[in-house]
């Protein structure tokens, strides 16, 4: 087993000497591009003179993963500055096509035999080429058109490679720089890893196109492309051809009689419908990745990159919209704090201040002219300053609706976005708090205390076990020492008041019955009774200060 980890040190060596030799170099750049007479040089012939636009060459450079970690970012508000993140946004995915003749060996060894053995007619002219794979079209032997995607040989181990040093260089950043700490970098990388490992697998986007396709089997105006699985492999992707016009091409719809109007609002609707309706979504809706087909029926293609959302993220869009078309500042706050998970929050006064603001200057506009995308993302640029953390799969979403909106926009002006959302979000409360999602509640929480019930005396048995066996460890930590302090020092007073209180009243009761020194008994009788009372009354009242 050493000879493989030898050789993953050797390149791993290699590209970090390549990474290196890159970054120096647009270092070395950047500082004579600070030189007054570089600059004018530059000028004068049109050079780039911009540091966020020199971070994108290099980027660029680096490789597929860093050009689709500097995608991640553009969406990413809380890790970038918005001129670094429009810059971002120029990163192309292109790549300098391989060989047709590698690209087809590669194909057959993944088939197994010659691609004559399989398809009847084979276009050896690339279609379209990306940094990870190259896509060809082919028709069957049984006459289906389809489109084939292979994967360029190596990419994984490149990849892996990478996505080791970015995970390095995160790690020594946050140790360097704590107050970083908070952007959570390293998980935004590991997140990141995975989205794009499971990337390279086309049996996960195999997988994605039949999830969609049961989705809408009977929504008529969508339509999922048929992947065939018999050929797919986890670097082959077989695909039906989809024939049609990309909606940003709008004088060819004449080509399928499309209405532009029904096309933006389906288009709109649709996606809604994943994002609100399954909570599994199209995370890349761009115009490159739609096609416009005959009765105004949409077809999507390209599935390697999905957003999935939890329910409580779900909660959190539905209850967002509604309380922003009901400008209801406690609404939005809630959804906001239910997106990171929190159910108390000291400073949400501060985080209702900022929401109102936010509110105000949205307030002028009619609910339906609103940029819904926008204001998300300007809402959650608001939390992320109380350190609250996001989920990754959220900007998936900004990333979806943003895109869906510039698309339905630009074929009408009119449509609303809001207003297709509004309604999906009323049916998703509507479920919510639905008798059948209440009982559903209840028999799970009683399903709980019948377990409590059963498993509490066997668990009750360990733990005196346990504790004769003097194995019983468990550790305490208090984040907030003095306030525990307090806490203890005001918890033993009211004991020992209590305890003496208590002594006076036994002692002065026993005095009565037995009819010693009664007219001290009497007296002290009714001091104890009175600070019991007191004491009582105080322990009710302010029992929340301890």
């Amino acid at each position: 087993m050493w000879i493989p980890k030898f050789r993953l040190v050797v390149l791993q060596f290699f590209r970090l000497l390549q990474i290196l030799g890159i970054v120096i170099k647009h270092s070395i750049n950047e500082l004579l591009a600070k030189n007054y007479f570089i600059k004018k040089i530059n000028k004068k012939r049109k050079r780039v003179n911009n540091l966020q636009e020199r971070i994108r060459i290099t980027i660029e450079e680096l490789g597929p993963t860093f050009i689709k970690f500097g995608q991640i970012i553009a969406d990413r508000p809380d890790l970038a500055s918005e001129k670094l993140r429009l810059e971002l946004k120029k990163l192309q995915s292109a790549a300098v096509p391989m060989e047709n003749e590698t690209a087809i060996n590669l194909i057959e060894n993944e088939l197994g035999g010659s691609v004559d053995i399989v398809f009847s007619n084979f276009n050896k002219e690339a279609l379209a080429s990306a940094s990870i794979g190259q896509v060809y079209s082919a028709e069957l032997k049984t006459g289906e058109s389809v489109v084939v995607k292979i994967q360029r040989p190596n990419i994984k181990t490149k990849i892996q490679l990478d996505l080791y040093l970015l995970k390095y260089f995160a790690i020594r950043i946050v140790k360097a720089y704590p107050e970083l700490a908070a952007m959570n970098i390293v998980n935004v990388v590991d997140k990141f890893g995975e989205t794009l490992l499971s990337e390279l697998n086309y049996l996960n986007e195999a997988s994605n196109i039949l999830r969609f396709k049961e989705m809408f089997k009977n929504d008529n105006r969508v339509y999922i492309p048929k992947v065939y699985m018999e050929y797919t492999t986890p670097r082959l992707l077989i695909m039906e051809k989809i024939e049609g016009v990309p909606p940003d091409e709008i004088h060819r719809f004449s080509e399928v009689g499309a209405d532009r109007k029904i096309i933006a609002a389906n288009g709109a609707d649709i996606i809604v419908q994943m994002i609100l309706k399954h909570g599994f979504f199209h995370a890349d809706p761009h115009p490159g990745n739609i096609f416009v087909m005959k009765n105004n029926v949409i077809a999507f293609i390209d599935f390697g990159m999905v957003g999935v959302l939890k329910p409580a993220h779900l909660n959190f869009l539905a209850g967002f919209i509604l309380g922003f078309a009901r400008k209801d500042v406690k609404t939005i706050t809630k959804s906001l704090l239910t997106l990171g998970e929190l159910k108390f929050f000291e400073q949400e006064e501060e985080l209702e201040f900022e929401i109102e603001q936010l509110l105000k200057k949205y307030g002028t506009l009619p609910f339906n002219n609103i940029d819904i995308s926008l204001v998300l993302q300007n809402s959650v640029e608001i939390i992320l300053k109380y350190n609250i953390i996001v989920p990754s799969s959220i900007y998936f979403l900004f990333k979806a609706l943003a895109t869906i909106q510039k698309f339905a926009n630009n074929l009408d002006p009119d449509l609303s976005l809001p207003e297709i959302i509004e309604p999906h979000a009323k049916d998703l409360i509507k479920k919510k708090y639905s008798p059948s999602e209440f009982a559903n509640a209840i028999y799970n929480t009683l399903g709980n205390y019948v377990s409590l019930l059963r498993d509490f005396p066997l668990e009750v048995n360990e733990i005196l076990y346990k504790v004769k066996q003097g194995k019983l460890i468990h550790e305490i930590k208090f984040h907030d020492k003095k306030g525990l302090g307090k806490n203890i020092y005001s918890f033993a007073r009211l004991t020992g008041a209590a305890f003496l209180i208590g002594a006076m009243f036994i002692g002065s009761t026993m005095l009565l019955i037995y009819d010693h020194e009664p007219a001290l008994a009497r007296v002290v009788f009714a001091i104890s009774a009175i600070l019991g009372t007191f004491m009582l009354l105080r322990f009710l009242f302010k029992s929340n200060k301890y």
